[in-house]
């Protein structure tokens, strides 16, 4: 699989796993690469108190309302409408990180297509 991004060695985890169905992930209007860029590739310089491969990668959530509850939490989100992502084998890997049940660390391949995204509010 080709990557979006270059990523470390080992990465992603072999416990990774193929997406197969909606995810949910904050964005802008209308939808652009730059939503789609991973926290290491917004700020390259940045020291981050993750796993590098996870630096790397993108968070959605398997859960609308996750997407929803994360606006709130942060204000800098609050503008930000939710996208639906419906992701499958060609479009990368997943998996379950962090203490949110519903949070995903998604590593995406450069097959994923930004015309497949659904704005669900604004």
């Amino acid at each position: 699989m080709k990557w979006y991004e270059n990523l470390p060695l080992d990465c992603p985890p072999q416990e990774a796993s193929t997406p197969n169905g909606a995810y949910f992930r904050l964005g802008s209007i209308p939808p652009d690469e730059s939503d789609f860029w991973s926290h290491r590739r917004r700020f390259p310089h940045k020291k981050f108190h993750v796993d590098e491969c996870i630096a790397r990668s993108l968070s959605i959530f398997d859960a609308q309302d996750s997407a929803e509850r994360l606006k709130q939490l942060l204000p800098a989100m609050r503008s930000k409408p939710v996208f639906q992502l419906d992701l499958f084998e060609k479009d990368g890997l997943v998996q379950r990180t962090g203490n949110d049940l519903h949070h995903f660390s998604w590593w995406r391949s450069t097959d994923f297509d930004l015309a497949t995204i659904k704005i669900l509010e604004l």
